[in-house]
């Protein structure tokens, strides 16, 4: 059964059973999935920065999913098309922010020898935090 995480000796500490770890690593699998750009990585540094710019998708729209939509809201609510621009220029870094901090979370409990997990604070305010609130 899991136990509280609390702060112990400048790391964030706590217990998952087995079956919760395995739940736990299930859905940050579904929503690191979910949230991941539509557009592969090419590898090369200049031509991701271009293609999150909307080079190749110049007018990306709204996720139609409501899930998605709440994950990867509009930037102006009143303003449709400042809200467009802002989403042809930030989604594609946003999604692979969101399903990088994700795939972090997952390696840490993953590679967990126990389940015990200790968290230092990067760990805990980066991936962790930011996956678990998809921020």
């Amino acid at each position: 059964m899991a136990t509280a995480f609390r702060r112990k000796r400048g790391r964030i500490v706590g217990t998952l059973d087995q079956d919760e770890l395995g739940i736990v690593v299930h859905l940050l699998k579904l929503t690191r999935d979910f949230v991941a750009p539509e557009r592969a990585e090419t590898g090369d540094p200049f031509l991701d920065l271009v293609a999150g710019m909307g080079e190749t998708d110049p007018d990306p729209s709204e996720p139609s999913d409501p899930a998605l939509l709440r994950l990867l809201p509009p930037a102006h609510r009143t303003d449709s098309e400042q809200a467009s621009e802002f989403r042809r220029l930030t989604e594609h870094s946003l999604r692979t922010r969101k399903a990088a901090n994700a795939k972090r979370a997952i390696e840490v409990l993953e590679g967990a020898p126990s389940s015990k997990l200790e968290l230092d604070d990067g760990q805990a305010k980066q991936s962790w935090s930011r996956s678990l609130i998809f921020g």
